[in-house]
C-alpha cells in the first residue's frame, strides 16, 4: 500500500510548526483526504508532495472513480527529512507518525470509520486487502486518541466518516472549536460515499 503506514519511531526528532492542522487515522481510507479538503475550503493551505501525489492517482484502481486528491507525502520523504517545513498549514499523516512527533503546538483531526467500509475501500481503490477487526479498531482508536488527549501540545477532535457522511452539519460543525465554519455543501455526499 503506497503511503506512510508504520515506523514513526524513525522520526522521532520531527517537528509540526506551531498553528499547523494535522489530519490522520489509524488506517488509509478513512476519510482523510475528505478532510483535508474541508480544511482547504475553509482558507487552510495544504501541505503535500505533488510528485507522490501524481504516484498514487496512478496507482488507484482504474475501475473506481478517480479521486481529486490524496494530500499527503512520500514514507521516504517523511523517514529522510521528516515533517516539511510549513508553517498554519494542514498536513496529512498516518498515527503512528504523530505520536512520534516531538511537543508543539497543532490541532489533530482524527478521522474513524467503520472498519469493514475501510477494508473493502482499500480492496476497491488499491486491490489491497486488510484486516481489521472491529473490536480491536475501535479499541486502538480509542486508546490513540486518548494518548493524543493527554499530551499538553495537541487539541484532538475525532470526526466519524460515517457520521459525517449521515449528517455532515452536526459532526463537521465539531470543527467550530477551533474557529472553523466548514461552508455548507463541501462534504460531497455523492462523492465521499460509504464505500468508496
Amino acid at each position: 500500500m503506497p503511503g506512510p503506514r508504520h515506523g514513526g519511531f524513525f522520526i522521532g526528532g520531527a517537528k509540526i510548526f506551531v498553528g499547523n492542522y494535522v489530519v490522520t487515522s489509524l488506517l488509509p481510507r478513512s476519510g482523510t483526504s475528505a478532510m483535508m479538503e474541508c480544511l482547504q475550503a475553509c482558507g487552510i493551505p495544504l501541505h503535500y508532495d505533488e510528485k507522490h501525489e501524481s504516484y498514487l492517482k496512478a496507482a488507484t484502481n482504474q475501475a473506481c472513480p478517480a479521486n481529486d486528491g490524496f494530500y499527503e507525502h512520500s514514507f521516504d520523504t517523511i523517514m529522510s527529512t521528516g515533517f516539511p517545513d510549513c508553517e498554519r498549514h494542514a498536513i496529512k499523516v498516518m498515527c503512528d507518525f504523530v505520536l512520534a512527533i516531538r511537543p508543539a503546538s497543532y490541532r489533530i483531526v482524527f478521522m474513524t470509520r467503520n472498519p469493514a467500509e475501510i477494508v473493502e475501500s482499500n480492496w476497491r481503490i488499491f486491490n489491497v486487502k486488510l484486516h481489521a477487526n472491529p473490536d480491536e479498531y475501535w479499541a486502538r482508536a480509542a486508546d490513540r486518541i486518548g494518548i493524543l488527549k493527554q499530551r499538553h501540545d495537541c487539541d484532538v477532535i475525532e470526526i466519524d466518516f460515517n457520521r459525517a457522511h449521515a449528517d455532515p452539519v452536526a459532526e463537521l460543525g465539531k470543527l467550530k472549536a477551533w474557529g472553523l465554519d466548514i461552508p455548507s455543501g463541501i462534504w460531497k455526499q455523492e462523492k465521499y460515499r460509504v464505500v468508496a
